[in-house]
């Protein structure tokens, strides 16, 4: 999503999240896309967060939803090439 909206990537740290490494493919854009809060780690039962991203596991229709709708906020509704003429 970030590639195909020509969002420049960070340098993937590997501190955001302990089981993404900075050589991963993608944790550039995992990176990323957690500092523009576009994703958020998993959380335990009670809503605290574990450090934890786990990017094997697939993404469901909610997911999927907020990182649209994030992405449409940040990157193109509010930029000169999207505004109506």
């Amino acid at each position: 999503l970030l590639q195909a909206l020509d969002v420049p990537r960070n340098w993937p740290k590997g501190v955001m999240f302990s089981d993404v490494e900075p050589t991963m493919a993608y944790a550039d854009c995992i990176d990323t896309a957690a500092a523009k809060g576009m994703v958020e780690g998993r959380k335990d039962a009670a809503g605290i967060p574990t450090h934890l991203f786990d990017p094997a596991a697939p993404i469901n229709r909610a997911e999927m939803a907020k990182m649209l709708v994030t992405a449409m906020d940040l990157f193109l509704e509010n930029s000169a090439a999207f505004q109506p003429e």
